[in-house]
């Protein structure tokens, strides 16, 4: 057995954003992200960047010159949950999870079928070495049996119809039932999985199976685990089910099971997915009304973006959104397509627990039991590793509380391993966000920050804005509004746009003390009059305050966001500062050893 590490692989699409972040870390070198070792203690003058981390074959890598404490280091990210946990249950490729015995040669007839496929035996039985089990048809009759031999030879009951019957493992055929083309495979698939399988008795017969279940039975969830080979890949093309087969060519799923264990069996389950036709006839094609996730808002199966500049309320309009569809409450009037959420949360995670528990308590709406996931953590989508631990943990959760109508990426540049101006990079995030909304044929929103230049789109390749259904902008109006207007929608009128005003929530913690957060109320949408330069000026400030904390903000920054955001010159916003200032409105301080170094606040 191979001996399990101490200090399990961190991954570095999994991990390094959060340490980066956490530790803020700063990237001195290529590849090479510097700061205070957590181990050993803060910087020195002499060696200010003596720790850092660093990617070697996906995994991260840690350095510290002054400690050389990888152990005691790595000991310390766990401690501060920025490190993989001890995996209580180590998967180890060379040791079955049940203590099968190894495959033998099937022409040894000296032990029975299915002591040499390594497998036990679930509805069947073994008399004088031979292993039988009852075949059914579609109306659950048994029709016959199949008997296999110490030799693997197989035969079935004299006179059966074979066509579209099928064996059974495990419980009753209900929510995800996978089918298999053997009677080993579907042991080693029910072993790995804990859920029905379905024997298919060869390829070929595999399809007229699934026809059949789906007749009989359509409620249920049908899932191919195929050979990998050319009957096995056929019948895959000609089943039209979520499938998959072995990596491994010629090796079938009791093959996957033997070599590697149960958890690989399931980990290579869980990338099934429905194969896909290249072309259909014109003639197939149907004209169907649009299906809404919030009606007249939200299309399902689409990939919308919401975007705004920082404190417009994202997240806000994210998680009412988000909230709503897991609850099945109203959307302000709109009504709701309810089911499961996922959301991925790359940014504000202290404060997104007081926003939900606001938004229940603000809307009387009980969360506690929705099936609504946060992700612990940003997942890069630009990472193949992650995407497919993601997918994975998104399966494992779906077979409970079903698949997902809505997945939240908040916010976009948390999300992406690459450089939002790049077409490639933006191309490779949005291939990985196609594939969770063609996956599970759910709505894909995400929270999106606006352009340097501009605050009327978001920012990066324009590849992005091309690959959206719908589009909306978020604006904070005044000091408590909030505006959402769709921008682009593909396929439907654009909806009317809405406003919002933000309410303060009062809560306790657990340890009964007082915080508070917002929710948001639907008011009737008016348009802004415009607003005077000093208006402007003392709001652009307050932004600034908001994100910095800091009362004095530097004016040259100052100047910056509002020319952005107004679409006015650096000189006229100065000179709108400038008058403020004159006229006793701001107050304003110059560094004396640097005179272009000015700050003005509110007073």
């Amino acid at each position: 057995m191979v001996a399990q590490s101490k200090y399990p692989t961190a991954y570095w699409g999994e991990w390094a954003h959060i340490i980066i972040q956490t530790l803020d870390l700063r990237e001195k070198a290529k590849g090479e992200f510097h700061g205070a070792c957590p181990s050993c203690g803060t910087n020195t003058p002499k060696e200010p960047d003596r720790f850092w981390i660093s990617e070697l074959n996906g995994e991260v890598k840690v350095h510290c010159r002054q400690c050389n404490g990888f152990s005691e280091i790595q000991e310390r990210l766990r401690d501060m949950g920025l490190w993989p946990q001890i995996n209580e249950r180590p998967y180890d490729p060379n040791n079955n999870v049940t203590p099968f015995k190894p495959a033998q040669d099937m022409s040894d007839t000296s032990q029975p079928y299915h002591i040499k496929k390594g497998i036990n035996l679930y509805n069947a039985r073994c008399v004088d070495d031979v292993v039988e089990y009852d075949i059914y048809d579609s109306d659950g009759q048994v029709i016959g049996k199949q008997r296999i031999h110490p030799d693997g030879s197989k035969r079935f009951t004299k006179g059966m119809e074979k066509e579209g019957a099928f064996g059974h493992v495990g419980g009753p055929l209900k929510g995800k039932v996978y089918i298999t083309e053997g009677y080993a495979d579907a042991c080693s698939v029910h072993e790995s999985t804990g859920r029905p399988v379905i024997v298919g008795l060869d390829a070929n017969n595999v399809p007229k199976v699934v026809k059949a279940i789906k007749e009989r039975l359509p409620s249920v969830t049908l899932v191919l685990a195929a050979d990998n080979d050319k009957a096995g890949l056929k019948a895959i093309e000609q089943s039209g089910i979520p499938a998959i087969a072995p990596e491994q060519d010629g090796w079938d799923f009791n093959d996957l099971h033997q070599a590697f264990g149960t958890e690989a069996v399931l980990d290579r389950l869980n990338l099934a997915k429905i194969p896909k036709p290249l072309w259909s006839r014109i003639g197939e094609l149907e004209l169907r009304e649009p299906e809404w996730l919030i009606d007249g808002m939200l299309e399902k199966h689409a990939l919308v973006c919401g975007f705004g500049a920082p404190a417009a309320g994202k997240t806000f309009v994210m998680v009412d959104v988000a909230l709503c569809v897991a609850t099945g409450k109203q959307y302000h009037g709109m009504d709701v397509d309810q089911g499961t959420v996922f959301y991925i949360a790359g940014e504000g995670h202290n404060g997104f627990v007081r926003r939900c528990l606001a938004w229940s308590k603000f809307n009387d709406t009980e969360i506690t039991n929705a099936p609504f996931f946060k992700s612990n953590r940003a997942i890069v989508m630009n990472d193949e590793k992650a995407v497919e631990v993601m997918f994975a943990t998104i399966e494992q959760l779906s077979e409970q509380y079903g698949k997902p109508k809505l997945v939240v990426i908040d916010t976009l540049a948390r999300s992406m391993g690459g450089d939002e101006n790049s077409t490639k990079d933006m191309n490779t995030f949005v291939q990985a966000v196609d594939r969770i909304k063609d996956e599970y044929s759910c709505t894909v929103l995400v929270a999106h920050h606006t352009g340097h230049g501009t605050k009327e789109r978001g920012r990066g390749s324009s590849a992005w804005l091309g690959a959206l259904d719908a589009e909306f902008s978020v604006t904070k109006v005044g000091e408590n509004d909030t505006h959402v207007k769709f921008t682009k929608m593909k396929d439907a009128k654009e909806p009317e746009p809405m406003a919002f005003v933000k309410h303060d929530v009062e809560l306790m913690t657990n340890t009964l003390k007082p915080v508070s957060s917002i929710a948001l109320e639907k008011v009737p949408f008016a348009e802004r009059q415009a607003s005077t330069p000093d208006e402007i000026v003392t709001e652009a400030i307050k932004e600034i305050v908001d994100l910095t904390g800091d009362k004095w903000v530097q004016q040259a920054a100052l100047k910056r966001e509002i020319s952005v955001s107004k679409g006015v010159t650096q000189k006229t916003a100065h000179n709108w500062i400038a008058g403020m200032v004159a006229g006793n409105k701001l107050d304003k301080k110059i560094d004396d050893k640097n005179q272009s170094k000015q700050w003005v606040a509110l007073p």
